[in-house]
Formats: C-alpha cells, structure tokens, sequence
C-alpha cells in the first residue's frame, strides 16, 4: 500500500508499529480502491451509510454565506492506519468550513452515552471527523489518537491545523470518549452536522 499512497506518509508515534497513508482524490486507483473496501468494513461496524465513489473522490466548495478564497477543494481525505500491509484503523474526513461547540458541561467526568448537546453559535472550522475506526484487535493501543494527530499535521500540506478546528459527527459513546483523550478534556470540542 505504500507504494500506492498518495503524497504523504505519516509515521505514527504513539502505536510504535505502524503509519499512516493519506488517500484522496489525485491518488492512484488502487490506492482509492484499498481505501474503499476498508471504508465499507467500516461503514459496516459502525451502521453508516456507504458514500458513492463520485462523492467520495469529488470536491466541495465553501457554503455561499462565507467569503473564502479557495475554489473548490477536495472534499474528504481517508486516513489509513497501516500495520504490515493489513489496515488497523481509519479515519474518514471532510473538509468543512464551519461548527458548533459541544455544551460545556458535556465536556466534564465520563461520557455515559453518545448524545451531545452543542451551542447555537457558530465557529469556523477546516476539517470534519466523519468516522474513525480501529480494528477490534488492535483497540486502547493509541491508534485513532495517531491517526487524528496526523489529520491535525497533515491535513493541509505544511500547515499543523490547531484543534479547535476540528470537528466530529455526531459521535458514538466510543467517539465521545475519544474526543475527551484527544482534546485533554479542558477545551471545548465542536461537532458538525454532516451533508
């Protein structure tokens, strides 16, 4: 696979076997097709809806209520957590533009379910985290932590992305107390809603 990879390699830090391969939409066919078939495993496991490959691998423009330079871009980006060529964890994202903040009192003591109530306001955001998986195998080992640091470093070539903005989907009761690891429980954490 990483032979295959499209531009960028991310050797992971906290599981010490291992990196990470960014697939988009200029990587090779094979590259998106090994990204496809994880994401339908995933999909599976997690009761998500599968996305079409000319959504997947297509590009998104900025809503027209905010003025931004860019164009269009590329909208989701998967990153694969690799372990002797077998995939061990995934993480879908979706380049987004705006979220909302979690409630403040959500973010205290142990999440017991997966629902979050978020804020009215609005704030700017770049990337979305749609889904992220590690294989049942290979659980509490750090992965999806690896992989959302490498989001935050890589998302954006030469540009470390700060965690503010960054948002998740609605997350499940798992995702939550992720959320609560990655963002060291103090900061406000945002979530989007998905198009």
């Amino acid at each position: 696979m990483r032979a295959n990879a499209s531009r960028w390699v991310y050797e992971a830090t906290r599981f010490d076997e291992g990196y990470v391969v960014i697939v988009d939409r200029k990587s090779s066919a094979s590259a998106k097709n090994q990204a496809k078939k994880v994401l339908e495993v995933v999909n599976k496991e997690l009761s998500s809806p599968d996305i079409d490959d000319e959504v997947l691998w297509s590009q998104a423009e900025p809503p027209k209520h905010i003025k931004d330079e860019e164009d269009k871009v590329d909208r989701y980006r998967v990153f694969l957590h690799m372990k002797d060529s077998r995939c061990v964890g995934l993480a879908l994202t979706e380049r987004i533009w705006e979220a909302r903040p979690v409630v403040q009192g959500e973010t205290n003591g142990a999440p017991r379910d997966s629902a979050v109530s978020v804020r009215d306001e609005v704030h700017p955001a770049i990337v979305g985290v749609s889904r992220i998986w590690t294989s049942g195998a290979s659980r509490r080992k750090g992965i999806a932590l690896d992989l959302l640091d490498c989001v935050v470093s890589n998302y954006i070539y030469g540009m470390e992305i700060s965690k503010d903005e960054i948002a998740f989907s609605q997350p499940t009761e798992s995702g939550k107390r992720l959320a609560h690891k990655f963002f060291e429980e103090e900061e406000t954490w945002h979530v989007y809603n998905e198009r």
